[in-house]
């Protein structure tokens, strides 16, 4: 398997990234206490799933259809964060959505800056994941 398909950024697979995000969406993920936090990370959840819904286009322009890494860590996302269907589960998924549409009018074919971009991507999923990590297990 190409190096690219591997790995999103040098040194950190999708499997880092999206375990740096599943972790932050675990320890967020909502009873009564965390909805009520002054601090609600909806925000941030959001960006992560424009992140994945970027990241999600950006590699199957490259990889292929078939390639669905990045959808199957929204799904996994969605499963730790909002479970059940309701509103938060449809503004997370609107959110993939636009960040899946944002990254397609950008880059209509795969060439270098699409997997320097997915790249970009994963990392900033990755330190918003563990930021957010962070700031709850304070």
């Amino acid at each position: 398997m190409p190096k690219s398909m591997r790995s999103v950024a040098p040194g950190s697979t999708v499997r880092s990234v999206l375990a740096g995000m599943l972790a932050a969406a675990l320890l967020l993920a909502g009873g009564p206490a965390a909805a009520q936090d002054s601090r609600s990370p909806i925000s941030e959840l959001r960006r992560l799933a424009e992140i994945m819904g970027g990241a999600h286009y950006l590699r199957i322009t490259c990889a292929g259809r078939t390639d669905q890494t990045w959808r199957r860590m929204m799904v996994e996302f969605l499963d730790a964060e909002a479970p059940a269907e309701g509103a938060r589960r449809a503004e997370l998924v609107r959110a993939f959505n636009t960040g899946y549409t944002r990254e397609e009018r950008s880059y209509p074919f795969c060439d270098d800056s699409v997997r320097n971009r997915e790249a970009r991507l994963a990392g900033e999923g990755r330190t918003l994941a563990e930021t957010l990590r962070d700031r709850y297990l304070e």
